[in-house]
């Protein structure tokens, strides 16, 4: 497993080197990482080839593939355990970029943008908590230099300057002198598409001279051929040969594309067509007729066609200049047929992606949809469970409470017929006590009685005797007052009145005016003023 997994890695690094400037290099890496990967045990998204498959499928043109291919390396990515982890994240990054080349590609250049503004975003808050990884901040500035180009394309020439500064300032930061090639040469056609010729011709110089530090042909190649471009377009021939010479002389340095070649050949050509130099532009006239004639280019064929009927119409070959006019009207017509069949399956193709769009995203918004439902649905079940959990709390306390006022009230009747029993009781009793204490004191009384009528009484003794009957009716009365209380604790009825109590108290005190006297204690009073209370008057003699 590991070993195969640094081999796919290994093919991955090949590819991405490779597509550069090669692409049938390139799908042979990419094939091998892909039977390599269907080889795995366990099949991990970020060896998976598919990305890099949808990125090879766009360079060649196959844009409806390419963006089926990243819609499965993007649904193969969101299955990932780890949706968090920084792998997730950086996988996500060459996806969207992958997304953003395809759409620049389809001329399709708002959704080119977004994917390349969303990488920004991505890789920006990448970098934050990975400041130190290098690799980062290279995807951060190739997704600059892409907007940048993508701009240009737009004619928004203030962003595609903007943005090849942002990526500038990168490569410079992380001491990347090698990729600043690039960025000059994007420079000098900021500048070109500006109509600042004499700033695009030294940015392209600068380019060149960069290029041939870091050995970059094709940056030297194709910045030759935007000064060819501008000097061709200033009828400065002198300058715009010596640079499409230098070209020609470029195209064996590295592998070029056979499309560049015949466009240099036809360039060239044409340049000396210009002037009449028929001898001259024969040559590479046919050189890009020999290369564009196995179909590489169809429309540089119909311009080679239009060149040689020039050529050979300037020649007074008028024979060979007809068959090759025949030929280039034909083949014009034939592109119409084909450039409005393609014309067709492009929009054809762009109505799929379309309703694939519009199909994910109503699909999209109703799982959203389904999702709310469902958290409604679960938030309901919570609040429905918390319910029944207070409901059935709140019954075992009211159980519980009226099981404890029960007994309560079991308690409470049990001590109120206690109590009840024990007044009862009370009751007896008092009735016992007065029955005894009144026996003796009406004994007293009739001893008393006797001694009155033997006669014979002095003054003194016979108050003495008023005293022993005052007492004898003293304690009778508390007798009945201990009964009356019985009484009035059972129901509770009072005999409520309005009286003086100055006088009141003065009659009270006359009753122990003669045991004081006979004691020699002096009893003294002061009752001026009337004070009327309301209470039971006879309670009040028994205190």
């Amino acid at each position: 497993q590991t070993s195969r997994s640094e081999d796919i890695n290994h093919l991955f690094t090949q590819f991405d080197e490779a597509i550069k400037s090669d692409v049938d290099s390139a799908k042979i890496y990419l094939d091998s990482a892909t039977t390599l990967y269907h080889h795995l045990p366990e099949k991990k998204a970020e060896l998976s080839p598919l990305s890099r498959i949808g990125y090879l499928n766009a360079l060649r043109g196959k844009y409806t593939d390419a963006l089926i291919s990243l819609d499965s390396a993007s649904s193969q990515l969101e299955s990932m355990k780890n949706t968090n982890s920084f792998e997730y994240f950086y996988q996500k990054s060459m996806i969207n970029r992958y997304y953003g080349i395809t759409y620049q590609k389809m001329d399709r250049l708002e959704k080119c943008q977004d994917y390349y503004y969303q990488n920004v975003v991505l890789l920006d808050s990448l970098i934050k908590n990975h400041s130190e990884n290098i690799e980062l901040k290279i995807l951060l500035a190739k997704n600059y230099y892409n907007l940048s180009v993508a701009q240009s394309f737009r004619q928004h020439l203030d962003k595609m300057l903007e943005y090849n500064q942002y990526a500038e300032k990168i490569y410079k930061e992380i001491d990347d002198q090698e990729s600043l090639g690039s960025i000059y040469f994007n420079y000098g056609n900021y500048y070109y598409l500006k109509q600042q010729l004499d700033s695009a011709v030294l940015h392209y110089h600068k380019t060149i001279d960069h290029a041939q530090k870091y050995g970059q042909q094709e940056l030297i190649f194709k910045s030759y051929n935007n000064f060819a471009s501008i000097f061709l377009a200033n009828e400065n021939y002198e300058l715009a040969e010596k640079y499409l010479v230098k070209s020609v002389q470029y195209l064996d340095s590295f592998k070029t594309t056979l499309s560049d070649r015949s466009f240099v050949y036809l360039q060239l050509g044409k340049m000396y067509l210009d002037q009449g130099e028929y001898e001259k532009a024969e040559p590479y006239t046919f050189k890009a007729y020999e290369i564009l004639k196995e179909g590489i280019s169809l429309e540089q064929l119909t311009y080679a066609y239009e060149d040689l009927t020039a050529l050979y119409k300037g020649k007074n070959d008028y024979k060979t200049a007809l068959g090759f006019h025949e030929k280039y009207t034909q083949l014009s017509d034939s592109i119409m047929n084909i450039e409005t069949e393609k014309s067709i399956q492009n929009m054809q193709a762009q109505y799929d992606l379309l309703a694939k769009e519009t199909e994910n995203k109503l699909l999209k918004e109703q799982n959203e949809k389904d999702e709310a439902l469902l958290k409604i649905h679960r938030k309901n079940n919570v609040y429905l469970g918390i319910a029944i959990f207070l409901l059935l709390a709140i019954l075992v306390y009211g159980y519980f409470i009226n099981s404890k006022y029960k007994k309560l009230n079991r308690k409470l009747i049990r001590s109120n017929q206690d109590l009840e029993d024990s007044n009862r009781e009370k009751d007896g009793l008092m009735s016992v006590v007065a029955h005894d204490l009144r026996s003796p004191l009406n004994k007293v009384r009739g001893l008393v009685n006797l001694i009155k009528m033997t006669g014979n009484l002095n003054e003194e003794q016979q108050d003495i005797l008023r005293v022993v009957f005052k007492e004898i009716d003293n304690g009778n009365d508390l007798i009945r007052d201990l009964l009356d209380l019985s009484a009035y604790e059972s129901s509770e009825s009072l005999k409520i009145e309005s009286f003086d109590l100055n006088n009141f108290m003065q009659k009270s005190t006359q009753h122990y005016q003669l045991i004081a006297d006979y004691k020699n204690i002096r009893i003294q009073s002061d009752f001026s003023d009337e004070i009327f209370v309301a209470t039971d008057m006879e309670l009040l003699k028994r205190i």
